[in-house]
């Protein structure tokens, strides 16, 4: 998915009732210096705009 979306990296966190059952950061939050995301990586909130573009283009076949 973050190859398709050509997204650097996500924070990812389920929750069950009140406990944290899995948090992790898969990709990078930076990608140049690399720097690994974790689950306490802070990102900004993506655009409704930008988050549509990318929909969009997730649903096109790779060329």
């Amino acid at each position: 998915m973050l190859d398709t979306t050509r997204t650097p990296g996500v924070g990812l966190v389920i929750v069950r009732r009140d406990s944290v059952i899995y948090a992790n950061g898969p990709g990078n939050a930076r990608v140049a210096p690399a720097r690994p995301a974790m689950a306490a990586t802070l990102f900004r909130p993506m655009s409704e705009a930008l988050r549509s573009n990318l929909r969009e283009r997730s649903d096109q076949p790779a060329s």
